[in-house]
Formats: structure tokens, C-alpha cells, sequence
């Protein structure tokens, strides 16, 4: 599912606009507060970074989202805070100031890329599939009653 793109002042109001963006997808997935806070850490964080950069600039915020995976894409972003990002995530060079925003908004996505002026990541959010907790549902039940274990490997086909 794709919600629509929101446009973002980089003020300092720009916390309140994201955290609502996330917060209304996962009241929509039930997601638990574990992937709540990396991926609000994540997106904070990059926002402050590109406060620092851009501030009083407009930036977009789209989000997409399924039952296995949230990938959020910020774009509007200034060519020289992407360089900056992909010469201190990619090639880890010198540390500075915005070396724990960097650390963070790497660690803690699953994947990411870089585009033209925007900055793409990724949570793999499949364990919360229903179609997941049905089969482990299953699982459970199964060994319950006859007290036999299934293989993991047929719980994920």
C-alpha cells in the first residue's frame, strides 16, 4: 500500500510531521514497538541530519508499506548531504559530529539505496505477516497435541 506523499518543512516542526506519518502506518499494520522505534529512530534522525543541511527547505516523505516490508523514501534531499551520507555510510570515512545520526541510519534499516536528491530504506517486517502467524499458529497447535516439532524450513514455504 502507498500512502500519499507528504511534503515536509525542515523546521522545527519537521519531528512532529514525521512521527505522525509513522505513526498512522503502524496503527494500521499493529506493528510492535520494537520496528516503531528503529524506524522512527531512523527517520528522526535523518531529518535532523538534513535540518542541519537544508534547513527552512522542503523535503518529500513517502511511504510504502506491505505486510512484509516498510520502505520509506526522503526525497528533496541536497547533493551534498547524500555524498556526505554515502561517503561516510558506504566508504566509512572521517568521523564528525553526525557520526552517531550516520551510525544509526545505517544500522538499523535493513537496506538502503541512494536516488536523485533522495535517500530510500527499507524494514523487512515479514514476521508480521498473518499469513506467518497463522502457520506458526499452526505449528504450535500441532506440537501441543502430538508433541512433534515441524521443521522451520516448511513454515516459511
Amino acid at each position: 500500500m502507498k500512502r500519499p506523499k507528504l511534503t515536509i518543512s525542515l523546521d522545527r516542526l519537521a519531528s512532529n510531521s514525521v512521527e505522525k506519518a509513522i505513526e498512522d502506518v503502524f496503527a494500521e499494520l499493529n506493528i510492535n514497538d520494537a520496528y516503531y522505534a528503529n524506524i522512527l529512530n531512523v527517520t528522526t534522525h535523518l531529518f535532523d541530519l538534513a535540518q542541519t543541511y537544508q534547513k527552512g527547505d522542503e523535503v518529500t516523505l513517502s511511504i510504502n508499506y506491505d505486510y512484509r516490508s516498510i520502505e520509506i523514501v526522503v526525497g528533496g534531499l541536497k547533493t551534498k548531504l547524500l555524498n556526505d551520507l554515502q561517503n561516510r555510510m558506504i566508504l566509512n570515512s572521517e568521523q564528525n559530529f553526525f557520526s552517531k545520526n550516520i551510525f544509526l541510519i545505517q544500522s538499523l534499516v535493513d537496506r538502503f539505496s541512494f536516488g536523485s536528491n533522495s535517500y530510500k530504506y527499507a524494514f523487512d517486517v515479514g514476521a508480521l505477516s498473518p499469513d506467518v502467524f497463522k502457520r506458526r499458529e499452526y505449528a504450535l497447535q500441532k506440537y501441543f497435541k502430538s508433541r512433534k516439532i515441524i521443521k522451520a524450513t516448511s513454515l516459511n514455504d
